[in-house]
């Protein structure tokens, strides 16, 4: 990718140092835009970035075949589908603290800490 002001500008590849990778646009040495993110885990997430946080519709698909499919705002998941490979569960609606809420019951959605 090109460089600005001694920062990643443009569409760029980069990966980092624990094995990370980033592939997408950059403004101003920030992941902005839609861009790939996989992690040295094989997680990874495609959607949108803004001032290097997830922001806007995006897609999560963790190694363990797990997936969240929604909104993003900040960086924290908002709304959206999360899929359990394992139980063959689904669900759809508000996400919030790295919890679901299930009809005012929260369960910890451990895959979600990332």
């Amino acid at each position: 990718g090109a460089f600005r002001r001694d920062k990643m500008h443009g569409c760029g590849k980069t990966k980092f140092s624990k094995g990370d990778c980033y592939e997408g646009p950059f403004l101003e040495g920030k992941r902005s835009g839609q861009g790939t993110y996989t992690f040295s885990t094989n997680a990874k997430y495609v959607g949108y970035w803004k001032e290097n946080e997830r922001h806007g519709k995006g897609e999560m698909h963790y190694a363990n075949g797990d997936t969240f499919e929604g909104i993003y705002c900040e960086g924290e998941r908002k709304e959206g589908r999360v899929y359990f490979t394992d139980s063959k569960v689904e669900y759809n609606g508000s996400i919030q603290n790295f919890y679901i809420d299930e009809n005012g019951r929260k369960k910890q959605a451990k895959l979600l800490t990332k």
